[in-house]
């Protein structure tokens, strides 16, 4: 059983005492609920099962290394200490990408980390750019923007809502940059 389910069996329990249905009722609205989860959980299992798959190393050979590994290594090849104001911006892509942080962390946390000990960072720098970065990302990700609108009840002027935000965002992002910038230099 998944963990994440346990505080829900409780509260259906409990609504089912207060609310008495016929069993019918109560199969009914969780095959409709279920129908409704299938999408995302296809999504959810299929972006785990690719960050799985660019995190993994071969325990066999130490010349096999992740993918993110490897990406990482590049990124401090080419960008080196400059690293530390592409971090947010690594964090706002993927989260952009995928349209979700979380997502975006479990994808680039570990890159991010392998290039923080690589510099010899003694704090968690790049993490932070790409904690805070995925936050901002997030604002402007595309099936989050949509979300939002149907909340409200808006079915036209997603461009301009987009570009909007995506000025902010990206103004937000030069500003943490030169902040975690200035940490780096400090530390």
């Amino acid at each position: 059983m998944l963990p994440g389910l346990l505080p829900f069996i409780p509260v259906v329990l409990l609504t089912y005492g207060l609310f008495p249905r016929p069993w019918s009722d109560w199969q009914a609205s969780l095959t409709k609920t279920l129908s409704k989860l299938r999408p995302a959980t296809i999504t959810l299992v299929s972006t785990l099962a690719l960050v799985s798959l660019l995190r993994f190393d071969s325990p066999n050979s130490a010349m096999d290394t992740s993918m993110v590994n490897t990406i990482a290594n590049q990124l401090i090849a080419w960008g080196g200490f400059y690293l530390v104001w592409l971090a947010p911006l690594i964090g706002a892509v993927g989260a952009f990408l995928t349209g979700s942080s979380t997502v975006s962390n479990l994808l680039f946390g570990p890159l991010q980390w392998s290039a923080n000990q690589a510099l010899g960072y003694t704090q968690p720098i790049l993490i932070v750019g790409q904690l805070v970065g995925s936050a901002f990302g997030n604002i402007f990700a595309i099936s989050n923007l949509l979300a939002a609108m149907a909340t409200v009840g808006l079915t036209t002027g997603e461009g301009q809502m987009f570009r909007y935000l995506l000025l902010v965002t990206l103004g937000f992002l030069v500003l943490f940059s030169l902040l975690l910038g200035g940490l780096a230099w400090l530390s």
